[in-house]
């Protein structure tokens, strides 16, 4: 008896094919990260530096709402420069090289600093972002949104 294995073995090959285009792939990736990370975090560099003397305004020739953009520019530069970080640690978490730290989270001071960088933006759009309403319903709302309606019996009042 004779058994016809042609088939099987094509399909071995088209799957060890397709196995080294992954190695393949997955290798790019991993140089693509690493180039990304050079090619960001050189200019942020450069801009956090450059933002953080500006925000200190050690001259004291900034105005007060400069000096405030300034802080934006350099705060929304750590941010990303820490997605940057976790794009990174993909990388790693793909690989098994990382250890998680469980770290408490200040939900209130992510708000402060979200209306802080948000607030400029939705001056010069004529729109207000407010932290909490007269009910506390710990939802950001606008003062027309109809969604904060469903969380406050009352509009949210505008600063």
């Amino acid at each position: 008896m004779i058994i016809d294995i042609s088939e099987r073995k094509a399909a071995e090959r088209r799957l060890h094919e397709q196995a080294e285009q992954l190695v393949l792939a997955n290798r790019y990736k991993s140089e693509f990260l690493a180039n990304m990370s050079h090619e960001l975090r050189t200019p942020l560099n450069s801009i956090l530096i450059l933002s953080d003397q500006l925000r200190q305004n050690s001259a004291g020739n900034l105005t007060q709402k400069q000096a405030q953009h300034a802080d934006i520019v350099h705060r929304a530069g750590s941010d990303l420069l820490q997605l940057i970080n976790s794009v990174l640690d993909l990388a790693k978490v793909e690989s098994g090289r990382i250890q998680l730290k469980l770290e408490p989270l200040d939900v209130r001071e992510v708000l402060v600093e979200l209306d802080a960088s948000m607030r400029p933006m939705a001056e010069l759009r004529a729109c207000s972002c407010i932290p909490r309403c007269r009910r506390r319903c710990r939802r950001w709302c606008m003062p027309t949104a109809p969604a904060c309606s469903r969380y406050c019996a009352t509009w949210c009042p505008t600063r």
